[in-house]
């Protein structure tokens, strides 16, 4: 009996295998570790992955998604989906962005890591709702002072980079929620960014900070402190707890 068991087993071991291995292999899209922080009321919208695609089914062109499509520039056509909300261009060899990306009206979350930016583009600005931006993995040395110009930026994520300093015209991005500079040279935070009343998400991880302004936590809305691998020490954050013990420290 037990052998007749074993039998069975390894047959219904091998249909498995079987079906599992003839199913078509789909082209690997590499995951955005903080795509839930762009746009999270649209992580569960399907993905429309081509242009062509897109042009297809107009109505359901929201979250456009071109990874890894070897984009040297933005297909034109692109204009033509006038439902998109996110945009995703990661993981292709963009360098700049062109003037028609503002002719997208509702265009509110742009993803732009693992490209070939030097700095951040000032096409930007021309997006009217710009919400969410994502420019990680890139080679971006500074932020430019035009940043106060995105003035309904909630979540930004500029890890990945080679910046060494913020400039004072970000911490005028009033209803900023989220800032994300890991894996920067960047050495200080300044007292500017308890100008941020909305603050939730501040991540620091893997940077050359070694403390944090007190008034940061005076931000009713700060919800999270990411700090690991930075040089801020295990008795600051302590101290910290002390002032707000509703905060995460990860």
């Amino acid at each position: 009996m037990k052998t007749k068991q074993a039998v069975l087993l390894i047959i219904f071991a091998g249909l498995i295998f079987s079906c599992t291995s003839n199913k078509p292999k789909n082209k690997e899209i590499p995951p955005l570790s903080d795509e839930l922080l762009s746009m999270p009321e649209l992580y569960l919208v399907p993905r429309t992955n081509s242009i062509q695609e897109g042009l297809e089914h107009p109505e359901k062109a929201v979250k456009v998604t071109l990874y890894q499509s070897n984009l040297t520039a933005i297909p034109e056509d692109i204009v033509k989906l006038k439902k998109i909300q996110s945009l995703g261009l990661s993981w292709n060899n963009l360098n700049s962005l062109p003037g028609f990306i503002s002719e997208l009206p509702l265009l509110q979350s742009i993803h732009l890591s693992h490209n070939q930016f030097s700095k951040i583009p000032k096409t930007l600005i021309h997006i009217d709702n710009l919400q969410y931006l994502i420019i990680s993995y890139n080679h971006i040395e500074s932020i430019p002072k035009y940043i106060d110009q995105l003035y309904h930026l909630k979540s930004l994520n500029v890890s990945n980079n080679e910046i060494k300093i913020l400039p004072k015209e970000l911490f005028d991005l009033e209803n900023l929620e989220v800032l994300v500079i890991k894996d920067n040279p960047i050495e200080e935070i300044s007292k500017d960014v308890c100008k941020f009343k909305k603050l939730r998400v501040l991540d620091v991880r893997k940077t050359r900070v070694s403390s944090l302004p007190d008034c940061l936590f005076d931000i009713e809305s700060l919800e999270n402190v990411r700090i690991r691998y930075s040089r801020i020490t295990d008795q600051q954050v302590n101290e910290w707890k002390k002032l707000r013990p509703d905060v995460k420290f990860e």
